[in-house]
C-alpha cells in the first residue's frame, strides 16, 4: 500500500532559491528567524553579475587555517594617498592578516599570473535573496 503526504515538501522548506545557479534552500520555513543561514545540497556557479566568488590565503589553507582575502587598492599599511598613488602605479593587491601582502597585480610589466594560479583559492557560494 503507497503512502501519500497530505502536506508535500514544499509548505515546509524555505522558498528561497540561490540567484545564481537557482536552486532551492534545503531548510525548514523561517530557518532565519532562528539564526540558521540558508543552504542548498548542489554546488553553486559562477555568476559575473553576483561576482560569488571567495578568495581564501592558499598558504593559510594548506596549514589548516581558512582565511579570506579580497582584492584591495592598498595595504592596510598604506595611507589613503599613497594606497591611490601604488594602485595606479601597481594594481590591486590582495592581502591577508596572517601572511600579509600576497598579490599584486601588475608586479611586472607583463606575464602577471592569475591570483588563483598562485597565492589564493577560490570558492563559489550561493547568493540569496536579501543576503548582499
Amino acid at each position: 500500500m503507497a503512502h501519500s503526504s497530505f502536506f508535500p515538501d514544499e509548505y515546509f522548506t524555505c522558498s528561497s532559491l540561490c540567484l545564481s545557479c537557482g536552486v532551492g534552500c534545503k531548510n525548514s520555513m523561517n530557518h532565519g528567524k532562528e539564526g540558521v543561514p540558508h543552504e542548498a545540497q548542489n554546488r553553486c556557479r559562477y555568476s559575473h553579475q553576483y561576482d560569488n566568488r571567495i578568495y581564501t590565503c592558499k598558504a593559510c589553507y594548506e596549514r589548516g587555517d581558512e582565511v579570506s582575502v579580497v582584492p584591495k587598492t592598498s595595504t592596510s599599511t598604506d595611507s589613503p594617498w599613497m594606497g591611490l598613488a601604488k594602485y595606479a602605479w601597481s594594481g590591486y593587491v590582495i592581502e591577508c592578516p596572517n601572511c600579509g601582502g600576497v598579490y599584486h597585480s601588475r608586479q611586472y610589466w607583463f606575464g602577471n599570473k592569475d591570483p588563483v594560479d598562485k597565492v589564493v583559492r577560490t570558492e563559489i557560494v550561493h547568493v540569496w535573496p536579501g543576503a548582499q
